[in-house]
């Protein structure tokens, strides 16, 4: 499956695209669209990868990034806008998980450690926000341990929460909804 028509800024380590040096920004007219178990292990490792030299988007269906692969290794990476890893994300749903022979190199100190987590507070922002009432109902009792039957409150609560504490208890929650 592919993906067409989108902005990619390459550097060795991930950078979030709010950081993106526009004078590096590209567009790339159609790129291959591969799932993956998690791309965790892409944005915190040196590589060795068993795959062909070729750019490409890597999803886990939550996250998704591109990669220039060449001799075996990842020479570039780059985050995505929004909408467009959004997109490719379901794309990636109905995809079977590719399995990639990998061979971990060195753990690599990632400019913007918080990358990642700040996607997923993104992710929880926007249920918050869009949510059903029963899922509003059970992030609130599982952050606050206590219940309530006005919505608007809970969603009020919860994303003023989300803004100033997330943290470790989010992370896991994350764990439990989203993996």
């Amino acid at each position: 499956m592919y993906y067409y028509d989108i902005y990619v800024c390459f550097n060795d380590n991930y950078v979030s695209v709010y950081n993106w040096d526009s004078s590096l920004v590209e567009r790339i007219l159609k790129l291959r669209v591969v799932r993956v178990e998690d791309i965790k292990v892409y944005l915190e490792y040196d590589l060795s990868i068993d795959c062909k030299d070729e750019i490409v988007l890597l999803s886990d269906t939550i996250n998704a990034i591109v990669v220039d692969i060449k001799d075996k290794r990842i020479v570039g990476i780059s985050s995505l806008k929004l909408s467009d890893e959004d997109e490719v994300c379901k794309l990636a749903s109905i995809l079977p998980i590719t399995s990639i022979n990998l061979e971990i190199k060195k753990h690599k100190d990632l400019k913007y450690k918080n990358s990642c987590d700040n996607t997923k507070k993104k992710i929880f922002e926007s249920s918050v926000q869009n949510g059903s009432d029963d899922y509003i109902k059970y992030l609130y009792n599982y952050v606050f341990n206590k219940n309530s039957s006005n919505i608007g409150v809970m969603k009020k609560k919860l994303l003023k929460d989300i803004d100033t504490n997330f943290g470790e208890s989010y992370l896991n929650l994350y764990k439990i909804i989203y993996k």
